[in-house]
């Protein structure tokens, strides 16, 4: 018989088979950053253009991930993740053979589709497979993998965009995907919920016109002319929405979309206010450095690659460690530290990037073979800001879920999830934001080829992430203490 009951499958092979799930998608998150400068040049597209193939992915996530998240507790989490890493497979061949920029918008929302079937059910069936004083460490191997990500996309990203060109990085998850698919279906569990449910199909469709809605008001805010009315018609969408979606929840006391009750349980509301500014921070950080490093000071995407390798080292190497320690400690306080430590760590390199600027790259586009000039200028600060990340995202993601149910986990990530995605948004929306009010110009192919007015406005854009992560440890304190499991099951 296909698929294990749970806790049949040793829960460790289990985590083995969900981090090779999401690893493509963190991998696809991050691995856009290098790549833009070479998809743009290839594509012959201006970073405005480009931006929405980011965009498009995140938007189609974050609106989808809550309902998402709740399919996989009704029908089963091991089905709803197989789909999602077959639809992704299929869209990542899409996006690599793509040879326009509105192919490759459209097959980068289609990954969306597919993440957001699979993502929320990784941490539902970490849940389900894993007791609640070794949830943490389990959370904590899951930010090991995306720490691994973090170093796979930008570094071996940079590695094929100067080898084999940018679009082996997307046909890679192919191979990875038809590898999970066989594993996934034989050792996953069901996970499907023992209670009679049923999807609330008129809320999904409100949770998702909010979503949507929120999201594109994010990525459009700068924009004028006709968008500025689509952006009052979204607002008001949004507005109307939600106060339809909440009376529809009132009736829906059996198997509601969004369990209310869930933000009552201890740390979940507060965690995601948190992941919501850890993702900005965190996004922010490695959009800037990378367009610094490649526009800025003209290093080859092997290099820019590179430089991001010491916080994604560290986060991966340290993640599991730290969430270790929220099933001994305070996860409050370890999230706090983190977030504190990597806010240093951006002052740090908002100091490098100062110094680098100046002076001259000596190396006009330093290749495999000779380090660019005031690389090592980063070394330090991106150790510093890995050590914080990895006190905050394991942690966040453990002291988050922590007290709730088994059967409403899928519900609970969906949630996290989305929070983590409109972050995403939030981050691309302001830097861009940021950078074109620094440079007093938008973001073509001719601004983007100003080294010198790039180099001198990114450093002053870098204090977003750092103000993102302060923002996020004062937050983080407003964390409750009480450690009663909720009852969660008809509360809404």
């Amino acid at each position: 018989m296909s698929g294990k009951p749970l806790r049949d499958t040793a829960p460790n092979f289990v985590l083995a088979i969900l981090s090779l799930g999401f690893l493509m998608t963190f991998i696809d998150l991050t691995v856009m950053n290098v790549a833009i400068p070479a998809i743009s040049a290839d594509l012959n597209v201006g970073m405005d253009s480009l931006l929405w193939a980011v965009n498009s992915y995140v938007l189609v996530v974050s609106f989808l991930l809550i309902t998402m998240g709740r399919l996989g507790d009704i029908v089963g989490t091991r089905n709803m993740f197989l789909l999602g890493v077959a639809l992704f497979s299929a869209a990542s061949a899409g996006v690599g053979a793509s040879r326009t920029a509105a192919q490759m918008i459209s097959f980068r929302a289609l990954q969306g589709v597919g993440t957001s079937m699979l993502l929320p059910q990784t941490l539902a069936i970490l849940v389900q497979v894993f007791p609640p004083e070794k949830r943490g460490a389990a959370f904590g191997t899951w930010g090991t993998v995306a720490g691994a990500a973090a170093i796979a996309g930008p570094f071996l990203g940079g590695l094929v965009v100067s080898t084999v060109g940018w679009r082996w990085i997307f046909l890679i998850n192919v191979p990875v995907g038809l590898l999970v698919l066989p594993l996934g279906w034989q050792f996953l569990p069901v996970g499907k919920s023992a209670q009679k449910a049923s999807l609330d199909i008129l809320g999904a469709i409100l949770i998702s016109v909010v979503l949507f809605s929120v999201t594109y008001i994010f990525m459009e805010i700068r924009s004028q002319g006709w968008s500025v009315v689509m952006q009052a018609f979204g607002g008001a969408a949004a507005v109307a929405a939600l106060i339809l979606f909440r009376q529809q929840s009132r009736r829906q006391d059996q198997s509601p979309l969004i369990p209310f009750g869930l933000f009552s349980a201890e740390g979940f509301a507060t965690m995601n206010l948190v992941m919501a500014c850890s993702s900005i921070s965190i996004v922010a950080l490695m959009l800037i450095i990378s367009i610094f490093l490649q526009t800025g000071l003209n290093y080859s995407a092997f290099y820019a690659g590179l430089a991001i390798v010491p916080a994604s080292l560290m986060s991966m190497l340290l993640a599991r460690y730290t969430g270790g320690l929220t099933d001994r400690y305070s996860g409050r306080n370890v999230v706090f530290s983190g977030l504190l430590i990597s806010a240093a760590g951006v002052m740090f390199l908002i100091w490098a990037m100062n110094l680098a600027v100046g002076g001259t790259v000596s190396v006009a586009d330093a290749g495999l073979g000779q380090v660019p000039e005031k690389f090592w200028y980063f070394i330090a600060p991106m150790v510093l800001v890995g050590i914080g990340n990895a006190c905050v995202v394991a942690p966040t993601n453990a002291t988050a879920m922590r007290r709730v149910p088994s059967e409403l986990a899928g519900a609970a990530s969906g949630i996290l999830n989305t929070v983590r995605q409109i972050g995403f948004v939030g981050a691309v929306t302001m830097t861009n934001f940021l950078i074109e009010w620094r440079i007093g110009q938008s973001l073509d192919v001719k601004a983007q080829k100003d080294a010198a007015l790039m180099a001198h406005a990114l450093p002053d854009v870098m204090w977003l992430p750092a103000a993102a992560m302060i923002t996020g440890a004062i937050v983080c304190r407003t964390v409750r203490g009480a450690d009663e499991r909720v009852k969660l099951e008809a509360r809404t």
